[in-house]
């Protein structure tokens, strides 16, 4: 019974985990580590910034 109940469970994780993955890559993206998400958003800040800055001068 205990094991029936643990193969049940093995199995209901592993076909929730990755249906939500491929569809969205929105939480994924929510997933990723701090430094990660910072990586990804500087280049983004820093291209802003510099097109202001060039802007303006």
């Amino acid at each position: 019974m205990s094991h029936t109940h643990h193969d049940a469970h093995a199995h209901d994780h592993g076909t929730q985990q990755p249906a939500p993955a491929r569809p969205a890559p929105g939480p994924t993206l929510l997933a990723l580590p701090a430094w990660q998400r910072v990586l990804l958003v500087l280049p983004l800040i820093a291209a802003l910034w510099l097109a202001a800055w060039w802007a303006l001068a």
